[in-house]
């Protein structure tokens, strides 16, 4: 209906409609941060996202969620968390725009412990035993430990330390590793032992004394760079019994 001061009957009125245009709003979601232990595996529900430009009561029920280090095997590193396709009530009326979250797989923490052991001395620090593992490995990956003696010198209470990484296709990244030594590692005395020599026969003298035949004395039993030199000048020897035989 016209209105003013005009006269309605002088004129024919025609209207044209015009458009009102609703724009959409704009419609944030962003996906949650997460972080798990290399090994752990980690699923979506599809509400680990916060959003933000709702109104009049829309909402988001469920975002689809995706990301690289969801896995077991995923190495240890930072990943994208990516959030699309969101399901709820009145999204039409919305741009949305979708914001990646992060994604962490920390490195998996294992305690590498030294094991006691006692060996002969062989003039190295080697052990011959393996270190224990507690925490890890996971996803059959093979450990690469080893231990050792502080000095080769022979003695008590000797320190026994680990050493080594995992081999997890990662340069050993996918683990964090806590080394602890033991005080319990002894090395004993090596043996030597001297070959060649005889004794010489003799007439019955009532005592048990041998003359030696040292010509051919040679040790046996030195390791490693040791020089060790055998001194005959005061070898001395007896027959088991003074009586005549063989």
């Amino acid at each position: 209906a016209a209105t003013g001061t005009l006269s309605a009957a002088n004129y024919s009125f025609s209207f044209v409609n015009g458009t009102l245009t609703v724009n959409p709003v704009t419609l944030t979601i962003t996906a949650a941060n997460a972080n798990k232990i290399y090994g752990q595996t980690l699923s979506f529900a599809g509400t680990e996202f916060s959003s933000s430009g709702l109104l009049n009561g829309d909402s988001i029920t469920s975002v689809a969620l995706t990301s690289g280090g969801t896995g077991a095997i995923a190495p240890a590193a930072t990943y994208s968390i990516v959030p699309s396709s969101a399901v709820g009530a009145g999204l039409g009326n919305y741009t949305i725009t979708c914001v990646n979250g992060t994604r962490t797989v920390n490195r998996r923490p294992i305690t590498v412990t030294a094991v006691a052991d006692s060996k002969p001395y062989d003039d190295t620090t080697s052990s011959s035993r393996t270190p224990t593992i507690t925490g890890g490995p996971v996803n059959q990956d093979l450990p690469n430990f080893t231990q050792t003696f502080d000095t080769k010198n022979v003695g008590t209470g000797k320190t026994l330390t680990p050493a080594g990484t995992m081999l997890d296709g990662n340069g050993g990244n996918n683990y964090s590793v806590t080394f602890v030594n033991n005080t319990s590692g002894v090395i004993t005395s090596g043996s030597l032992i001297v070959t060649g020599i005889s004794a010489a026969n003799k007439v019955y003298d009532r005592t048990t004394t041998a003359s030696l035949n040292l010509g051919g004395a040679t040790l046996n039993g030195v390791t490693g760079g040791d020089i060790v030199a055998l001194n005959t000048g005061s070898a001395t020897g007896a027959f088991a019994d003074k009586t005549v035989g063989n």
